[in-house]
């Protein structure tokens, strides 16, 4: 452990710079608005300034995806921060000493978390298994591609079809760590947790903050330590909550068995059969990099905007006589970031595209139910975020052909009693903190931009666990036809219910202060939190406990230490390629299911192969034609390396490199070693394994 944590260090220290500059960036748009002046996103907002930067002018066919250039926009950021820090540095001087407990606790649960998953990674490191080996690929081939859009490393000729601007932010990160992607790969694993963290503790005592004193004036003013207090223990709890909890499974497999021998941490996500219900703790655990994840960071920010906008687009009171007002408007600025943010979430998670413009619609209907005049308004904002999304997402959508074949009517639904098993703790701390929403937040009789927030979220996060028992999207998985569906809306969901826990204790304290409950309601509501919280925290022990091997032996950060320990030869094989190989020139290697360890050249190089994980190709393009035709080509050309077609074939798909290893023989049972040796050089030799130059 100790050999390692100078990397980690090194990387935390990286990302801290990461957030000194973004924050010249959130204050400048939050200082007035929020408590911390967005402290909490300091990071993403760096992340998303480069990142975005670098993808537009690269789908210009600029090479600007390289490090070099990565830096040279950071420094520039940077200077700009210089500059903005300079002229207002006695403003922010005071805002750092009035609101030091905010920073302080934000950066230590960032710290924590970064440190504590990047750790436990080391337990068990490999990258492999699971979604893993998609997911470092897309990292590796975008990091060889310093034009976009990249290549598909699993089809060499063909651009990826798959939404990936979040392994593409992960290439970002890797570059300027000046990581390896085996190492860099872990490494995101404990920044993604620590974001997801921070930024949730951001988000909820914000919105308790903003309960306890609403009006912006009063924000700027004072700022009381009773509401230092109550917005981190708040923060806390549901940052804590989102990433380790679980639902209401374990709980329940235990007052049916008294006990807990035999539980397995994977069930809790699988209970309803031919299904998958997954949550944040379940995948930090397993440690899939996958869309949903790196979808939480922009989601949480998008969310913490929403509010935002929601105050503001709720006590405009300037009439738009003509569209040139718009930019007038207090809630204009907030409408340019949440376009921004959803034309992100198309690119990174689709499925958080259309979820949290579902959030938006509801919110703005609950909302258009007390203040209708401001129909215009929201309209106007609606379409302005709308654009930009689209604008945003624009050089992903060029290159994407959808695979979409549309909705279904669910024909076997969920039993309710699993359903209540699942989501009746969430959903039953859910209602409590909509309830005392909608009873006791109010401004003379009416609701505040706070609870309409509540209401909207608890409304969003019950339908969105609903319409997979109606309808769902259809995929290549006839024996799963709903499970894609659910996963994706029931996991928002689960984001939704666990900040509105963490909400309630300020709830509950500010009903205490306003003498709006009695105290035998306050001790009984506090009870249920109390009961919640014991019920669904402890799941992420028998997770690590299980997935990390008691975390009794600690390895490496090297995920690819699996590869050098079981077949050094491969191992040794891809570093040559690393090491000698430039560009994305197409390789050759086995076809193979997906879930294998096929297609590892491919995957830890970048290099665009023929053909990887073909069911994973098979849902990308929308059909089974491409990979059944060539995974019938990559077989002739490895048993039929000298005939007519396999030169042809050669040619085709212009391969460079032929890769010969365990995998290559296992698959093909009448590889011809020496026809195949004819067809090149042979640059690479180690053992069994040997790499041909055509």
């Amino acid at each position: 452990m100790i050999i390692d944590l100078p990397v980690m260090l090194l990387c935390w220290l990286m990302l801290f710079l990461w957030q000194i500059v973004g924050f010249a960036l959130t204050y400048k748009l939050y200082a007035h608005k929020s408590i911390d002046a967005g402290w909490g996103f300091g990071r993403l907002a760096t992340w998303i300034f480069i990142s975005l930067t670098v993808w537009f002018l690269g789908h210009l066919k600029l090479p600007v995806n390289q490090s070099v250039f990565i830096y040279l926009i950071f420094f520039g950021l940077t200077f700009f921060a210089l500059k903005f820090y300079q002229k207002h540095h006695k403003e922010i001087l005071n805002f750092v000493k009035d609101r030091w407990p905010l920073i302080v606790a934000q950066e230590l649960i960032f710290l924590f978390f970064f440190l504590f998953l990047s750790i436990v990674r080391g337990f068990n490191p490999t990258v492999e298994g699971l979604e893993k080996f998609m997911d470092v690929g897309l990292i590796a081939g975008y990091l060889r591609s310093p034009t976009l859009p990249a290549q598909d490393m699993w089809l060499a000729g063909s651009n990826l079809n798959y939404y990936t601007f979040g392994h593409f932010m992960g290439s970002i990160v890797t570059q300027f760590c000046n990581l390896s992607v085996e190492i860099s790969y872990n490494l995101l694993l404990g920044m993604m947790m620590g974001l997801v963290a921070i930024q949730s503790f951001s988000f909820i005592a914000n919105v308790v903050a903003a309960i306890y004193q609403p009006k912006k004036q009063q924000i700027k003013q004072s700022y009381s330590n009773l509401i230092k207090v109550i917005a981190i223990k708040a923060g806390l709890l549901g940052s804590i909550l989102l990433v380790f909890a679980g639902n209401g499974h374990s709980t329940w497999f235990w007052l049916t068995n008294h006990t807990f021998v035999g539980y397995w941490y994977p069930d809790a996500t699988r209970f309803i059969t031919n299904t998958i219900h997954e949550f944040p703790a379940y995948s930090f655990i397993v440690s899939d990099l996958h869309a949903h994840v790196w979808g939480l960071p922009i989601v949480l920010f998008l969310l913490f905007n929403l509010s935002l906008w929601l105050s503001e687009i709720m006590s405009a009171t300037t009439k738009l006589k003509n569209l040139s007002k718009l930019s007038q408007q207090p809630y204009f600025t907030s409408s340019i970031i949440m376009g921004i943010l959803l034309g992100l979430s198309i690119c990174t998670s689709t499925w958080d595209f259309l979820i949290y413009s579902v959030l938006l619609i509801i919110i703005s209907l609950v909302m258009l139910l007390i203040k209708r005049q401001q129909f215009l308004h929201v309209l106007l904002s609606g379409l302005l975020i709308l654009i930009l999304a689209l604008l945003i997402a624009s050089p992903w959508f060029l290159n994407f052909d959808s695979i979409s074949e549309g909705a279904r009517w669910v024909t076997l639904r969920s039993p309710v009693w699993q359903l209540l098993v699942l989501w009746g703790p969430h959903l039953l701390i859910t209602f409590i903190t909509a309830l005392i929403a909608f009873v006791f937040l109010r401004k003379r009789t009416q609701l505040t931009a706070q609870s309409v927030m509540i209401i909207g979220m608890a409304i969003t996060a019950l339908a969105l666990i609903i319409l997979p028992e109606f309808v769902y999207v259809k995929d290549i998985y006839p024996n799963h036809p709903r499970a894609n569906t659910m996963f994706k809306l029931t996991f928002q969901s689960f984001v939704l219910m666990t900040l509105l826990v963490g909400i309630l204790p300020g709830l509950i304290s500010w009903t205490g202060i306003k003498k709006k409950l009695a105290e035998s309601q306050q001790l009984l509501i506090k009870m249920i939190l109390v009961i919640f919280v014991l019920s669904v925290g402890y799941y992420a022990y028998f997770g690590y406990r299980d997935f990390y091997l008691g975390l009794k032996r600690y390895q490496t950060l090297d995920g690819l230490h699996w590869l050098k320990t079981q077949n050094p030869d491969d191992y040794a094989a891809i570093n040559w390629l690393r090491n000698n190989v430039a560009g994305r020139p197409v390789i050759l290697e086995a076809v193979g299911e997906s879930y294998t360890t096929y297609a590892r050249v491919s995957t830890f190089t970048g290099l665009p192969t023929v053909l990887g994980w073909r069911v994973h190709e098979w849902l990308w393009r929308g059909g089974f034609e491409i990979p059944s035709q060539r995974t019938s080509s990559v077989a002739t050309i490895y048993e039929q390396p000298g005939s007519p077609m396999a030169l042809e074939l050669i040619k085709e798909y212009k391969i460079e490199y032929i890769i010969v290893g365990d995998k290559e023989r296992e698959a093909y049972q009448q590889l011809d070693h020496q026809k195949l040796k004819k067809l090149g050089t042979e640059v690479f030799t180690s053992g069994s394994t040997y790499i041909l130059q055509i």
